[in-house]
């Protein structure tokens, strides 16, 4: 598909070769460029949890997502706008994506009624009846002023019969014309594939949204929701093989070091997950070889950094033993080290993509980095997926 020139706004700089879908390149904002493949970290509520806007900089990062939904529930899109936006209001001078909320929606609101029209729901937060659709969702995210933006989509759970999926998918299409309408120019616009695990599906989906007129980018939606790894990667071929080349594309909630560096090779260009700074606030760290879990009694007495070869500001500063007392004592500061070091480590797992395929080594340096890394087990991926389930329906529990 390599039959458009370079977009203004996405500048495709060198791929492995013509047979891979790995590339990089550069994704122009209004807020500045950013190197791809790049992975974006998760600010839901405008903040990177534990840390300060100035953190993420120092780190190297040029852009973050937050949450539609959760920042026009708390604090509101008029005081963020009283504020200055919400570049001005969090003191930050890079790129922000924002996430439409239909994930968060579906998985935190309470009362949730879905129309063809709009999805009307109650706050997680307050209990109070909200309405949202493609159109306002599309208002709420310019409004705070981001530089890339998800059209409103109906995202549906893994396991859910194909019937509603192909429900939810069709709504996600209808909607994106309706965003697409709404949208005023002054953001990336990305159109949301869905459909499920199902191939056919997803064909459909992908073969959509690369025919719309009007958007800037394509995310892939839907997944890491549940299914095995085969599956999860047999549905991004599916819908990245189908859209056109010159495209940025975006996987939404994927961002463990080894799919990251899978992702890169089927020709995905950003990514974003909560997954690094949440198990960093729970004293799961990143080496080159897996997590290790900082709270293990082995690490107390241990003058070692977490990595002899990171460079951040906890391994240039603090042991392992350190580390071990904070997160023991429930410290706050053992949250700030903590992601200070995994999100390090993300950022410079993407610079040496960067190179590995700029110097035609991409295949090489992803057999030598899975060949080292151990990866979570499927079966603690599926309790640790379980788990937060459980936690988000209690959350909708509060309020009944």
């Amino acid at each position: 598909m390599n039959d458009t020139p370079n977009l203004p706004y996405f500048k495709i700089d060198s791929s492995e070769h013509d047979n891979l879908s790995a590339r990089t390149g550069t994704l122009i904002t209004s807020h500045g460029e950013i190197p791809t493949p790049a992975f974006f970290p998760v600010a839901t509520q405008g903040t990177v949890k534990s840390l300060s806007s100035s953190d993420i900089t120092e780190i190297g990062y040029k852009a973050f997502i937050s949450n539609a939904y959760h920042l026009s529930l708390r604090p509101g899109i008029d005081s963020i706008k009283s504020l200055g936006g919400l570049h001005e209001f969090i003191n930050w001078e890079g790129s922000i994506a924002t996430d439409s909320g239909g994930f968060q929606i579906a998985s935190l609101a309470k009362n949730i009624q879905i129309s063809d029209e709009a999805v009307t729901f109650r706050s997680h937060i307050d209990g109070s009846l909200k309405h949202i659709s493609p159109e306002l969702s599309i208002r709420i995210q310019e409004e705070l002023g981001a530089d890339i933006i998800m059209a409103f989509d109906q995202p549906i759970s893994y396991g859910a019969e194909k019937p509603d999926i192909q429900i939810g998918m069709q709504r996600t299409h209808d909607w994106l014309i309706r965003s697409i309408a709404a949208h005023s120019g002054t953001s990336l616009l990305y159109g949301i594939i869905q459909g499920g695990t199902y191939r056919d599906l997803r064909t459909e989906s992908a073969n959509f949204i690369n025919s719309v007129k009007g958007i800037q980018g394509i995310a892939i939606g839907g997944l890491s929701l549940g299914e095995p790894k085969s599956v999860l990667w047999e549905m991004v071929e599916v819908s990245a093989d189908l859209t056109s080349y010159h495209m940025p594309r975006h996987l939404l909630g994927v961002g463990s070091p080894e799919d990251l560096v899978e992702g890169v090779g089927k020709g995905i260009d950003t990514f974003d997950c909560v997954l690094p700074t949440r198990v960093a606030r729970k004293g799961s760290l990143y080496t080159q070889f897996g997590r290790i879990n900082i709270t293990n009694s082995k690490y107390r007495v241990s003058n070692q950094a977490i990595s002899s070869t990171c460079v951040c500001y906890t391994c240039n500063n603090y042991s392992l033993g350190y580390l071990n007392h904070l997160f023991k004592a429930n410290e706050l500061l053992a949250y700030r080290l903590g992601t200070i070091h995994n999100l390090t480590f993300i950022y410079t797992l993407m610079e040496d993509l960067r190179v590995s395929i700029s110097t035609g080594n991409y295949i090489d340096y992803k057999n030598n980095f899975l060949d080292s890394y151990q990866s979570v087990d499927e079966s603690v991926r599926s309790e640790q997926k379980r788990l937060w389930a459980i936690k988000q329906d209690q959350k909708k529990q509060d309020f009944e």
